[in-house]
C-alpha cells in the first residue's frame, strides 16, 4: 500500500485548538479477487482488486476544559474507499467521536 499523509495542529484564540489530518492511499492486491463459496470453494472474479482510499479527521478541543488532567475532545472523521470492484468494496463512512484524553 502506498499512502500520503499530512497533518496540521493549530491553537486559536479563546483557548480553542484543532488538529486536521488528511490521507490518501492506493492499495493494490497481487492475487485475483474471489468470493468464498463454501469451505474450500472460491468464485474468482477475473480482476485484481485496486482501491483508492481518502480520509480526513478534524479534532477540536478547548485547552482550559479539563478535569483531573483529562481533556474532552470532539473528533469528526470521514473516509471514502473507491474500488474497481465497486459493488463489493466501495463505501463511505462518517463518524463523530467524543474522546477523553489524558497526557502524562
Amino acid at each position: 500500500m502506498k499512502s500520503v499523509y499530512a497533518g496540521w495542529v493549530q491553537e486559536w484564540g479563546k483557548g480553542i485548538s484543532s488538529q486536521l489530518n488528511l490521507n490518501f492511499a492506493l492499495r493494490h492486491y497481487d492475487d485475483e479477487a474471489f468470493l468464498p463459496a463454501g469451505s474450500s470453494l472460491r468464485l474468482y472474479l477475473g480482476k485484481q482488486r485496486k482501491d483508492k482510499i481518502y480520509s480526513t479527521n478534524l479534532m477540536l478541543w478547548k485547552r482550559d476544559w479539563h478535569l483531573l488532567g483529562v481533556t474532552p475532545k470532539l473528533k469528526f472523521s470521514w473516509k471514502q474507499q473507491k474500488s474497481n470492484l465497486s459493488t463489493m468494496y466501495s463505501y463511505k463512512e462518517k463518524n463523530v467521536h467524543l474522546i477523553f484524553e489524558k497526557s502524562f
